[in-house]
């Protein structure tokens, strides 16, 4: 799980921190202010500081630079980690919080990131951007505690229907996606764990799960099918609605223990291409989990689930961190507030109210 991540000068951010629940956490905006750059950043850190290192290298200073320069070139789909730096980042010599022995460098600009997992100890990164040459990354460890469980990331597009050799293409060829697709393959490739094995609350959930997509995803050979509830025979997995295959998927991950308790999910646009009307259930399934001791962090610009999120939160009087992305003449600013009603601004709202307000002056010209 993650508590807290603190940005300068990366990307569209000239400056930001965002301290998160361990339950829900829910990242609007409009297209462009960096909703999907917060996601990408916390998990590529989350992952690397649980996969990067092995037992004994663990606290390796390099090793860790080079894993995460990997990781958020992979992620980010960059061939340099300078490319993070925002643009009106300034010049600057030296480094954040280096020791004083450290040769300085002179850069265009510099990004800095602080990351805060489970308990106290933070992980500061700077990229120092050069003005020839690759960039510069330079780390300080500082007691940091590596997350208990690894983090899964479901991006926009769903995976199921192009499951099939994607993994063993993409190692061996250069593919344009993004390194967290391939993540969520090898995630999907592992077995299902017996189900006696299932915990009571995953039992539920699942259960819910099934009940929306009216059946469940199967693997026969290097394939996903999909299976009705009802029985009859199991038809190919790209027959299915989109945002279908997308809950199909969360159930999968969920029975092959991919989303364990204790481990941090983010979900970037949960709601594309899934029909409005099954917001609610959206909606639930997202607050179960984070009810079952499961982090979620997700960016959405849906005022349909966001409603649908106020209202299961105050029902069950559950807490929750919202933030709002704004863009300013200085970069895009971030609101943090524990109630939907407090955002501001809230771009899906602004639009549907200007969109009630085009069809009503329509109505009224008629």
């Amino acid at each position: 799980m993650i508590q807290s991540l603190q940005l300068k000068d990366f990307t569209v951010f000239s400056g930001a921190r965002l301290e998160f629940s361990p339950g829900l956490n829910v990242i609007v905006g409009e297209n462009g202010v960096g909703k999907s750059h917060l996601l990408k950043l916390a998990y590529s850190f989350s992952d690397v500081g649980f996969h990067g290192a092995s037992p004994s290298s663990r606290g390796s200073n390099a090793f860790q630079v080079e894993e995460l320069r990997k990781k958020l070139t992979g992620v980010f789909q960059v061939e340099d980690v300078g490319q993070l730096v925002s643009r009106f980042a300034k010049s600057v010599v030296g480094w954040t919080n280096a020791p004083p022995d450290d040769p300085p460098l002179l850069t265009s600009g510099m990004a800095t990131i602080v990351f805060q997992g489970d308990v106290a100890g933070s992980w500061m990164m700077s990229i120092g951007k050069p003005r020839h040459g690759e960039a510069v990354l330079h780390s300080l460890l500082g007691n940091v505690q590596f997350p208990e469980n690894p983090p899964l990331f479901l991006p926009p597009k769903e995976m199921v229907s192009s499951f099939a050799k994607f993994a063993a293409l993409y190692e061996e060829y250069h593919i344009e996606f993004e390194e967290a697709y391939y993540d969520l393959c090898k995630k999907l490739a592992r077995p299902l764990r017996r189900e006696e094995k299932w915990p009571e609350d995953d039992k539920a959930i699942l259960a819910q799960l099934e009940e929306i997509i009216g059946g469940k995803l199967v693997m026969k050979g290097e394939r996903f099918y999909f299976q009705p509830v009802r029985g009859g025979e199991a038809m190919e997995v790209s027959m299915m609605a989109e945002g279908h295959r997308k809950l199909g998927t969360l159930a999968y991950l969920i029975a092959n223990n991919s989303l364990p308790r204790r481990s941090t999910l983010f979900w970037d646009e949960p709601e594309a291409n899934l029909n409005p009307r099954l917001s609610e259930k959206l909606a639930q399934i997202l607050v179960l989990l984070a009810k079952q001791e499961r982090q979620v962090v997700l960016a959405t610009h849906s005022l349909f689930l966001l409603k649908e999120l106020d209202v299961l939160l105050k029902r069950d009087q559950q807490s929750a961190k919202f933030f709002a992305l704004e863009r300013t003449g200085e970069g895009v600013q971030v609101h943090a507030v524990e109630d939907v009603q407090d955002l501001d601004p809230l771009a899906a709202l602004d639009a549907e109210l200007e969109q009630f307000d085009r069809i009503q002056a329509l109505y009224e010209a008629l």
